[in-house]
């Protein structure tokens, strides 16, 4: 049976649970040292940040077993036993089953502890260890989760991201409106109540406009019908819409539901409404009795997207007497641009698109730049991720110190150190946000793989002969197309892309 001098290379796993003071990693990791070169151990330190609750959501853990599976230590250091896992039983028996087949010791710093696998007395005591560390942790949960329910019935917002049309005030833990976003929610009601547009036509007014869509790219219809069904703008929170983890893939874990509207629940009157009771149930009525909002069988591939050159007046689509093919009309307006044949309008769109992706392809400064809006997200991403565990933080400060676990003094102090490392981090990303301002999160990437779904799409749509789908295609890609006839019969069609 392995033992003390028998260890000659061991592993150092250090984690850290979110929320917890990064000082006690640096702690534990010289604790670890100290003993490794106490005894001359050679070692390799695997750390992490990260949920105690189950393995695969650590991928340093799940890296330190595959490497004790193969034999590469004698030994794990930990400073404490639950830093290991305190999850499910299915996970302390997958890592009781890795230690026991490896014949690797466990050696726990605080107080100093060899367990042995193949010890009887070792298995036993490390089989309290889990079960008391489970409950711990179930019980911290459980306590974190009710708090977390208090909130919400508070009006607060415990979610990630604000909603579009909010911003979230971290001191006060509620929503506040957006002014501009609020502004453009409302151009959005109006358009889709009062001058009868489909949401493609008003996600292509507010692409032509330049106004940044919620993920700061291009709107789409879907998500112009997302912001009008929204009841969060009404001023309410609705919670409890689904139950289970989304992204565990652990047979033990709940599985991911979407819970009956019949369960939901409300906090009424939470934050500012942005529209009313009475706007919604009308949107939502006008969604239910026309979900398409067009009329289908008038509409034509280029209606409202084909411009006069001169007076800038929206050239009319028709069919033609002789043959029954689209041509366009002659402009009523200005009487000094000439219709013409559709076809030709199409054949641009197509060659235009083509002749866009070379060029984006070829264009090294905007890929610079592109790059550089991907590394600021995700940049103010990380940033945000620290703001909210140092809220989280202070939350978990006045748990305690409710608790009797803190000290009125301590508590303080630990609280006025969060409030410090958040003012610093605030300032940080609001310089960073102003860098962004200016930037479109799409880079010449997504605008080519744009180009290339449109094409798809236009010629699968072009099968079907659904005209319908494809002026919405056209719309969500181009502003305009001007139509250039003169009286010596020269043709000019130039496409303007969003």
């Amino acid at each position: 049976m392995k033992d003390l001098k028998d260890i000659k290379n061991v592993a150092i796993y250090l984690r850290r649970s979110r929320g917890e003071e990064s000082e006690d990693l640096i702690k534990h990791e010289r604790s670890s040292i100290q003993i490794c070169e106490k005894y001359g151990w050679s070692y390799t330190i695997y750390k992490e940040i990260g949920s105690g609750d189950s393995i695969e959501a650590r991928p340093i853990m799940c890296e330190l077993l595959d490497d004790i599976g193969v034999g590469m230590y004698d030994a794990v250091v930990v400073t404490y036993y639950d830093r290991l896992g305190r999850g499910s039983g299915t996970d302390q028996d997958i890592i009781t089953n890795v230690f026991l087949n490896s014949n690797t010791l466990i050696i726990e710093t605080t107080p100093f502890t060899i367990y042995n696998m193949e010890d009887e007395a070792s298995e036993e005591m490390l089989a309290f260890k889990q079960f008391m560390a489970r409950r711990d942790y179930k019980n911290i949960n459980k306590k974190l989760t009710h708090g977390r329910k208090m909130a919400v019935e508070m009006g607060r917002w415990v979610f990630s991201s604000p909603p579009y049309g909010y911003d979230y005030n971290r001191k006060t833990k509620k929503l506040e409106i957006n002014d501009e976003q609020a502004k453009v929610l409302r151009m959005i009601y109006e358009m889709y109540l009062d001058e009868n547009m489909s949401s493609n036509d008003i996600a292509w007014s507010l692409n032509k406009q330049k106004i940044a869509s919620p993920k700061n790219t291009l709107w789409t219809g879907a998500t112009i019908l997302q912001q009008l069904k929204a009841e969060v703008t009404l001023g309410h929170i609705i919670y409890n819409k689904t139950k289970g983890n989304r992204k565990s893939k652990s047979a033990v874990k709940k599985k991911f539901e979407y819970v009956p509207k019949s369960e939901w629940k409300t906090v009424y009157n939470a934050h500012p409404a942005i529209k009313t009771q009475e706007e919604h149930d009308k949107i939502l009525e006008a969604i239910k009795n026309n979900n398409t909002h067009t009329r289908k069988n008038n509409i034509n591939i280029l209606s409202g997207v084909v411009k006069c050159y001169n007076c800038n007046s929206t050239l009319t689509i028709r069919k033609s007497s002789h043959d029954g093919r689209d041509e366009i009309s002659n402009c009523s307006k200005c009487k000094e641009c000439k219709g013409g044949r559709s076809e030709l309008v199409m054949d641009s769109i197509y060659k235009s698109a083509e002749a866009l992706k070379v060029t984006l392809n070829d264009i090294k400064n905007d890929h610079l730049k592109d790059k550089e809006k991907a590394i600021l997200l995700k940049e103010i991403e990380k940033i945000d991720v620290k703001l909210d565990i140092q809220y989280k933080a202070i939350d978990n400060i006045e748990l305690w110190f409710e608790e009797g676990r803190y000290s009125s003094d301590k508590a303080k102090s630990k609280i006025k150190e969060r409030k410090e490392k958040i003012y610093e981090l605030e300032n940080i990303v609001r310089k960073k946000r102003e860098k962004l301002e200016s930037f479109s999160s799409m880079t010449n990437n997504d605008r080519i793989k744009r180009i290339d779904d449109f094409i798809e799409s236009m010629k699968k749509s072009s099968d079907e002969n659904d005209k319908a789908k494809q002026n919405a295609y056209i719309k969500n890609i181009i502003s305009e197309i001007v139509w250039k006839r003169t009286e010596w019969d020269e043709i000019e069609v130039t496409v303007n892309f969003l």
